[in-house]
């Protein structure tokens, strides 16, 4: 039995994003980027609660290029595509993994009002990143 691996996902592009190009003749178009996706919970108190999450988003080709003429920071953007794990060794030999989608369409909304300021879009910094892999 085949499983499906579809997923959609919005938030707030935290960091610009750049395009790389690559493969032996460095015609394949590439670039990573990370959104800002919130959700609201009630604590046990009743209070609502902002919870934010920060998924790693790749795209190629066409989408690649989409990424990078309007993937600002702060920009809104709806992802669909696969979920994907990558799989390493660290320095230490310790084996390391991460979740990312692997983006099939990019829907970059004209409409500003679900665009976020860069100060909400709680952008990770470096350190931040790399031990949010190592817990």
């Amino acid at each position: 039995m085949a499983h499906r691996n579809n997923v959609t996902i919005e938030g707030n592009i935290t960091n610009d994003a750049s395009i790389e190009m690559v493969g032996r003749d460095k015609k394949d178009k590439v670039t990573n980027f990370c959104i800002a996706n919130h959700n609201y919970i009630k604590d046990s108190s009743g209070d609502m609660i902002k919870e934010t999450h920060f998924i790693d988003i790749k795209a190629w080709g066409r989408e690649a290029e989409k990424a990078f003429m309007f993937g600002k920071r702060g920009k809104f953007v709806q992802v669909t595509g696969r979920l994907f794990q990558s799989k390493w060794t660290d320095k230490k030999g310790f084996n390391r993994s991460k979740l990312m989608v692997l983006a099939d369409n990019l829907f970059f909304s004209n409409d500003s009002k679900y665009d976020s300021s860069p100060d909400e879009t709680n952008a990770l910094s470096t350190e931040d990143e790399d031990n949010r892999y190592n817990k």
